[in-house]
């Protein structure tokens, strides 16, 4: 994660544990306004983007840190 004036950018990466190998990464950039809201929605988007299945308490989760 990077910061400049008013404006954040997350680097996201995702790699298998077990081999090391890269299976994905995004870059993010978004006003740093509201933090907690960049973090759902971003979470949200990688979420939908590798097509994962969430959880009732994960979905509350992320509702609840949108507010």
């Amino acid at each position: 994660m990077q910061k400049a004036a008013d404006q954040v950018r997350v680097n996201v990466q995702l790699i298998n544990a077990m081999t090391d190998a890269h299976l994905w990464a995004d870059t993010y950039d978004r006003k740093l306004t509201d933090i907690f809201a960049s973090r759902s929605e971003i979470a949200k988007t990688i979420a939908e983007t590798l097509q994962a299945r969430l959880t009732g308490s994960e979905k509350a989760q992320l509702r609840k840190h949108r507010r």
